[in-house]
């Protein structure tokens, strides 16, 4: 009777191991459906990947673009020949009557890079369920940016020299602004390809 009694304890607990096993094979096989299991569960990963570190970045060079309307690049200042800012929007002079006069186009080309830049950030931001797209047009935004600078100082800089004759003063917040975005352009980039392993790496476990 003992012995049975026991063979019977045993053999309870062996079946209710069992059943632990089993209802955790049932819970880990339930994770990869759990989209079935919790209705709102996709609304919720994709608020996550809204909020991945490269939206902070990305919002941080739309921002960037937007101050670059407020700050000069740089300054041209002389005595005799004038004084002058270059800005995103046009060259503003200083002085009641300007001895070079800058035409309202003259600066298109900047304007139309920053808020090229300032687009591909806004939307690079709502691409998080294309990775590849996204990662594509932040290395384009960060081409855009790097252009930019190049245009400044190979073009705009020299030719504004010439014309008014006065060696310029680079402001470093105006000038840096692109710089920056191309920094975190960087770690956005980076950012994604990681995302992207994660996603092709959790493709392969299920």
């Amino acid at each position: 009777m003992k012995t049975e009694l026991e063979t019977d304890r045993w053999g309870l607990k062996s079946l209710q191991i069992y059943k632990k096993k089993t209802d955790y094979q049932v819970f880990s096989q339930s994770l990869f459906r759990s989209n079935e299991i919790f209705p709102n569960f996709a609304e919720i990963n994709e608020l996550n990947m809204l909020q991945r570190i490269q939206t902070i970045y990305l919002a941080i060079v739309a921002i960037a673009c937007i101050l670059l309307f407020f700050f000069p690049l740089a300054t041209y200042y002389h005595e005799l020949n004038g004084n002058y800012k270059l800005f995103i929007y046009g060259i503003k002079s200083m002085d009641p009557e300007p001895k070079v006069l800058f035409g309202p186009y003259f600066t298109i080309p900047l304007i139309f890079m920053t808020v090229a830049s300032f687009i591909f950030s806004v939307s690079s931001i709502f691409l998080y369920k294309n990775r590849p797209l996204q990662l594509r047009l932040s290395a384009f935004n960060m081409l855009t940016n790097i252009v930019l600078v190049m245009v400044i100082f190979f073009f705009y800089a020299t030719k504004i020299q010439t014309m008014t004759m006065i060696e310029p003063e680079y402001n470093y917040t105006g000038i840096g602004l692109p710089l920056v975005s191309v920094l975190f352009l960087i770690l956005t980039n980076q950012a994604i390809k990681k995302d992207e392993a994660l996603v092709k790496s959790a493709d392969r476990l299920r």
